[in-house]
């Protein structure tokens, strides 16, 4: 399945998969570049396969073999002599002047057009957000994930992000906190609420703002509302 890091959900690849139940040492081969939006099943299946990489003692994920060429961190956009770790194909000698001179002009002209973030995405193979000028940087965002918070006896904070047309409404409550060394932290938990009859259906409200919503309404992160 080429170019599967554009597909939003598991329907078409659980049709597959699950023909081929019965098949003697069946396949599935997902191949992708990264894509803008990283809540994609892809995405979450290659985060998962990682950090089953790094659990070595665990052997539940022994049937699958995952392999990642993809840069390691921003900053290596401006070190082409990085990119290999991305583009395997620099270490070619008959391609590798073509290819670097090729790779360099691309920066460089998304660099003045403002679009830095296809080149990262395309040609170096990481998964930011849609935006390059977003707010938070993806990567940030996931650094900041801790696995449970007790919300019980704690100072909250509520904002409410209110839509007047066809945006989304918001609700966040906001737990300031001081963690085991003494340094102020801040608990995050948010919800929205996703209108879409000014889209004409969710399909097209999904398309419209480039977020898979149905996906993300499944793992409580918002409510999809007429």
């Amino acid at each position: 399945f080429d170019e599967i890091g554009e597909v939003t959900n598991r329907e078409k690849i659980s049709k597959i998969v699950s023909g081929q139940v019965l098949v003697k040492n069946h396949q599935f081969v997902q191949i992708s570049t990264s894509y803008p939006d990283p809540s994609v099943p892809f995405r979450k299946d290659q985060k998962t396969l990682q950090e089953a990489m790094e659990k070595d003692w665990d052997r539940e994920a022994d049937t699958s073999l995952c392999l990642v060429w993809a840069q390691d961190d921003l900053s290596e956009t401006f070190e082409p002599e990085t990119w290999v770790k991305s583009n395997p194909l620099l270490e070619l000698e008959d391609k590798k002047d073509i290819l670097l001179k090729g790779l360099i002009d691309k920066r460089n002209s998304d660099l003045l057009q403002g679009t830095l973030h296809d080149f990262q995405t395309k040609n170096l193979n990481m998964w930011l957000q849609q935006d390059v000028d977003s707010y938070l940087n993806l990567a940030d965002v996931e650094k900041a994930i801790i696995p449970e918070f007790s919300i019980h006896g704690q100072r909250c904070y509520i904002g409410i992000d209110y839509s007047m047309m066809s945006d989304n409404t918001a609700i966040a409550f906001v737990f300031p906190y001081l963690d085991d060394e003494g340094k102020p932290k801040w608990h995050v938990e948010q919800h929205s609420f996703v209108p879409f009859q000014r889209a004409g259906s969710i399909d097209a409200k999904e398309k419209q703002d480039g977020i898979n919503y149905r996906e993300l309404e499944k793992y409580g992160f918002c409510t999809v509302t007429s």
